[in-house]
């Protein structure tokens, strides 16, 4: 149900994405989500990778501040509409988005939204309850 998610903590630099975007490449691992949230100082960068093991250990080895966490990865229909759906459903089981952001994936009509709450097993049961099923880790990646 739940997929992880790197994070890294990095100084708001020049430079500085390309050298771990860099690094996750050169080490072969594939990236299938990105999302960067900054400050004048400091960014974090979101990542869903397919193999999130070996991201924190190559990661870590340079020097960066990385950490897992769960999130859920949930299709949406991919139309006006769609994300309004999603959220309404998550706020009716009571449940707040600490923070969201959405792909694509190959050959899926679908977009998918990677959503962090509180809770994301209540929130993965919420959803289901209510017809839309969670992403299973590797189905991302195939």
């Amino acid at each position: 149900m739940a997929v992880k998610q790197v994070s890294v903590f990095v100084e708001n630099k020049c430079g500085r994405a390309y050298s771990i975007i860099e690094t996750l490449g050169e080490n072969g691992i594939n990236i299938s989500a990105l999302s960067i949230a900054e400050t004048e100082d400091y960014g974090v960068m979101r990542l869903i990778v397919d193999d999130h093991k070996k991201a924190i250990d190559v990661l870590s080895e340079t020097g960066v501040i990385v950490k897992c966490t769960d999130v859920l990865a949930v299709p949406i229909e991919d139309k006006p509409g769609g994300l309004a759906k999603m959220l309404d459903i998550i706020q009716r089981g009571g449940l707040s988005v600490i923070y969201m952001y959405a792909f694509t994936q190959k050959n899926n009509d679908d977009a998918l939204l990677v959503v962090k709450t509180k809770d994301i097993a209540k929130t993965a049961q919420v959803l289901e309850e209510n017809g839309v099923k969670p992403i299973e880790p590797n189905e991302i990646f195939g």
